[in-house]
């Protein structure tokens, strides 16, 4: 078989077409972990509705409600409220885990990062309140910030109600790093009426005082945005449609049993 021989020029094309091929192939996007969710519904009376969507309940005494959106933004959002001094408490749990990679520059590079993320918490009597978001690579723990408020109970040193605006970690190029989300509310009727609700959602941007940053880019798990939460805390508007009418219920109850307050007070559940 004659020898293939070729050109100085047909080398040349045959080279940089080779070359254009691995850097294609280099570029390709590596698909990143898919988002977890993990939700829970409980009430002392009616029970646990656990799984991985979002969850609700909604009986004469109290409700509770669970909403996770990985699109146009990742977030949670729990709300809890139960009417006073009937034997029942409603809860809302939740957390959303997903990954992110920063891509562009040579693998390695150090990029700096903004996290910026609304916590929010809200409680009314006995009740507990918690929001947390934790940005992590490899198990190693980067940045976290905790809101929490609890009646009676125990928050984290330093906790704040409600946390909006950001804070800075530095990532290596290429490198798979995660964010966690977990919300919590809960109420107890002992005192009376009880409403809490917990929210969280982050936005992640490459530090905009970055000298290089326009080389860099974000990826993240499939199916989860990036975007902003621009609408009030969800708690905020759920509360005003479910709450309502507990609210008024409670009245009639606190009206009817004001002497055995102090009974109740001293019964209360330790937290």
């Amino acid at each position: 078989m004659p020898r293939l021989t070729l050109t100085s020029s047909q080398a040349f094309v045959l080279t940089v077409g080779l070359l254009a091929g691995s850097s294609a192939a280099t570029a390709a996007p590596i698909m990143l972990p898919a988002a977890t969710i993990s939700t829970q519904c409980e009430s002392g009376q009616n029970g646990l509705i656990a799984g991985t969507a979002s969850c609700s309940q909604a009986y004469g005494d109290g409700s509770d409600n669970v909403t996770a959106t990985l699109l146009p933004f990742a977030g949670i959002s729990t709300n809890a409220a139960v009417a006073g001094f009937v034997r029942d408490s409603y809860s809302g749990f939740a957390t959303l885990d997903y990954s992110f990679e920063v891509v562009g520059g040579n693998p390695g590079d150090q990029v700096p990062l903004l996290i910026f993320s609304n916590l929010y918490t809200s409680i009314g009597g006995d009740a507990y309140a918690f929001s947390e978001i934790i940005v992590s690579s490899n198990s190693t723990g980067l940045g976290s910030v905790v809101a929490c408020q609890s009646y009676g109970g125990t928050c984290p040193p330093d906790a704040a109600s409600d946390f909006s605006g950001s804070f800075g970690v530095t990532v290596s190029s290429g490198a798979l790093e995660d964010v966690h989300l977990e919300i919590e509310a809960s109420t107890n009727a002992v005192l009376g009426a009880a409403t809490s609700s917990a929210s969280a959602d982050p936005l992640i941007e490459i530090n905009p005082s970055f000298a290089n940053a326009s080389d860099y880019s974000i990826l993240l798990s499939p199916g989860v945005g990036n975007a902003t939460n621009s609408t009030p805390e969800p708690g905020t508007l759920i509360l005003i449609g479910c709450c309502g009418p507990f609210l008024l219920l409670a009245r009639r109850y606190l009206r009817a049993e004001r002497l055995s307050l102090r009974y109740c007070v001293g019964a209360r559940r330790a937290r």
